[in-house]
């Protein structure tokens, strides 16, 4: 895994994180506009455009460690039984963003 950036960079990490948070509220406060503006650059049909926006609807919620140790069970399970070829440094290679700055 990389983090190069990640070092370099911690404080745009966290603000792209901040950002897509604000883009997501800011297209669900007017979402048949928004269906509008993908149907108009997208060229699709305004079911397809409506269930493409409410798929894409969710905040960016941060990893805390909690779920990184719970994800770091899941990939060492996976391991263990076979279900993928490699150990997965889950703890090494996320971060929680609410600690950059």
């Amino acid at each position: 895994m990389r983090n190069g950036f990640l070092k370099e960079h911690p404080e745009l990490v966290h603000e792209v994180f901040e950002s897509l948070n604000e883009e997501s509220a800011l297209l669900s406060k007017d979402v048949d506009h928004t269906v509008q503006l993908i149907q108009d650059i997208q060229g699709v049909s305004e079911p397809v455009a409506r269930q493409q926006l409410e798929g894409s609807l969710y905040p960016f919620d941060p990893i805390d460690d909690t779920v990184r140790q719970r994800w770091q069970a899941v990939a060492d399970y996976m391991f263990e039984k076979g279900i993928i070829p490699n150990e997965v440094d889950v703890l090494s290679n996320t971060v929680d963003v609410r600690t950059l700055k």
